[in-house]
């Protein structure tokens, strides 16, 4: 189907509202980006008409990053010529991050990993243009052993999916269907900096077919690669960090004495904290579910690390023991895209439990140039 996307049409009867086609659930998940992006470019003008067909299905609109639906009046414009929405209000932050009705955690917790270890560089990601467009610096690799290559997309911020819906009070609001931000500027405008983020990587991978000729729009990012969402936003794989041998495990230790690679779970742990330190984004990835991590405290130190592996036979076996005592000791913190700012944060203790629920481990970007928090 065509993308259908109206204008937000305001009340001025209680008969005049605009009739417009409302597509189906599955519809609605499957915008046609590759189809639509030259019709619908900034430079082509937008939207020209807006249909109204009736649409068969069940009517329903993606409300929460749950998957939960909710009935919508019509489509809305969350910008309003910049009116209602805006891009940045100060600098990006993680629990900006709301996810949204796609399972794209791989790509927003990415996203919200960025925007902890250095807001700056998202800032610096999205430029906006005259009026509503906003040009974004992204990069493509159709596999693990190619390099990045840089990629410039452009999304107009006037055609971010959004829907008019009323809330309690009868009053009429406009709502994302994907992610979005939580936070609004200081002047009630809806932040629109993580929503056009996401609009712009499914234009890209719609754009490489990253999921078959027969996916269409926002299912190409619907599940993904944990460390596909850090490549496309930095332009460059990450390590993944595991104390378990598993496929995504790419990170190589060497010992402080400079002898055979060392996986253990003190190197490991401090490996993560170290990363942080440097203000690399790192996520924490569970059996079906990416969250950037905000914090990394405790856990063995480099000295400790390093007395374990030179010195007599008894001073190495003492600080191997001191080292996995310390494990007790790290900790991270957490946030789920899934919640809001004030409920989603978590704080994780000792380095067994941490990885008995991230059961993945851990993914580590680049480091983003610039200077961070």
């Amino acid at each position: 189907m065509p993308w259908v996307h109206a204008n937000k049409v305001r009340k001025t009867g209680q008969d005049e509202r605009t009739d417009v086609s409302r597509p189906s659930a599955v519809q609605l998940r499957s915008l046609d980006y590759a189809a639509a992006v030259e019709a619908l470019s900034p430079e082509s003008g937008g939207l020209a008409q807006v249909q109204r067909n009736e649409v068969s299905g069940d009517k329903k609109k993606p409300k929460d990053k749950s998957g939960h639906f909710t009935e919508a009046d019509e489509f809305a414009d969350f910008y309003q010529g910049g009116k209602a929405g805006t891009l940045f209000s100060g600098p990006p932050r993680a629990t900006d991050v709301q996810q949204g009705g796609i399972s794209d955690c791989w790509l927003v917790g990415s996203i919200a990993a960025l925007a902890d270890a250095n807001p700056g560089y998202i800032q610096n990601t999205m430029m906006q243009q005259e009026g509503p467009n906003v040009k974004v610096r992204l990069f493509w690799a159709t596999k693990r052993r190619d390099a990045p290559s840089p990629e410039t997309i452009t999304v107009a911020l006037s055609q971010l999916p959004s829907y008019l819906d009323t809330d309690e009070a009868g009053n009429e609001v406009t709502k994302p269907y994907y992610g979005h931000a939580s936070r609004k500027s200081k002047d009630g405008k809806n932040l629109l900096w993580v929503s056009a983020l996401e609009m712009a990587v499914a234009v890209l991978f719609s754009k490489h077919k990253h999921k078959g000729e027969d996916a269409e729009g926002f299912e190409h990012i619907d599940w993904g690669s944990r460390e596909r969402g850090m490549m496309v936003l930095l332009g460059a794989w990450p390590h993944g960090v595991s104390d378990t041998d598993t496929e995504d495990d790419s990170v190589t230790l060497k010992s402080p004495d400079g002898g055979t690679s060392e996986k253990s779970p003190p190197r490991l742990a401090c490996y993560v904290r170290e990363a942080k330190r440097a203000g690399k984004p790192i996520t924490a990835v569970t059996s079906s579910h990416v969250n950037p991590v905000l914090s990394v405290k405790g856990g063995p130190s480099l000295q400790e690390l390093a007395a374990a592996a030179i010195g007599s036979p008894v001073a190495r076996a003492s600080a191997a023991v001191k080292n996995k005592n310390s494990l007790q000791s790290f900790e991270i913190e957490a946030f789920d895209q899934n919640y809001s700012p004030e409920e989603g944060k978590t704080t994780y203790t000792g380095w067994a439990d941490i990885m008995a629920h991230f059961v993945k481990g851990f993914v580590v970007g680049k480091k983003p140039p610039g200077k961070g928090r």
